[in-house]
């Protein structure tokens, strides 16, 4: 009799009962997955359609402590009602505020500081400048130490460096039409200066 493949090398061709079963198993693996997916989905869109319903200075609050904001204060905030909506921006604030027995919170002036600065220093690229790849890291890192532009290159490029320290970080403008990126780079080193983290 003609024999497969299988058979030749001493393995029996499995049966079409264990192919189903095999799929069945698959599929009660794969099942739960792709339930958990779709309802962090539907969780996602649900929050950024609560978060067009809000009022304005609720969206400009939240849009404005995006860089520090967690996942989980965004989701409560849009979960509350309106009423409840401006003690929780106290709250917000008091939270990160490093010393609660002085009248000024030295936190949230620091991070209003930086909004103010990156919005001036970086408003041509049709955007808040603060909302800009050079303002957040103004934001979250503070002012450079050292901050170097370069012209155009031989490849068309505009670039910037900042300095923290040794650290360089790099933007560049590939038209230079004063759209910068940041390019791929690890900002670990940096992290001791990063506001989100409460530092500044």
């Amino acid at each position: 009799r003609t024999t497969l493949g299988s058979e030749r090398m001493g393995h029996p061709m499995p049966s079409v009962r264990h192919g189903k079963s095999s799929a069945v198993t698959a599929l009660s693996l794969i099942g739960p997955a792709l339930l958990i997916v779709g309802t962090a989905a539907l969780s996602s869109c649900r929050l950024d359609n609560l978060e067009r319903k809000l009022s304005p200075p609720y969206a400009e609050f939240l849009s404005e402590v995006r860089y520090i904001v967690t996942g989980e204060e965004r989701k409560i905030f849009l979960e509350l009602p309106e009423d409840d909506k401006a003690a929780f921006i106290d709250e917000f604030w008091k939270r990160r505020d490093p010393d609660p027995d002085t009248e000024q919170n030295e936190f949230k002036i620091e991070y209003e500081d930086r909004l103010q600065k990156a919005g001036n220093l970086f408003h041509g690229e049709g955007r808040p400048g603060w909302q800009t790849e050079r303002g957040r890291i103004f934001v979250l890192f503070g002012p450079p130490q050292e901050r170097l532009t370069y012209p155009m290159n031989a490849s068309g490029n505009c670039r910037e460096i900042w300095y923290y320290g040794n650290f360089p970080v790099v933007f560049v403008d590939e038209h230079c039409s004063g759209q910068f990126t940041l390019t791929a780079i690890n900002l670990e080193h940096l992290q001791e200066l990063n506001i989100a983290q409460g530092h500044f």
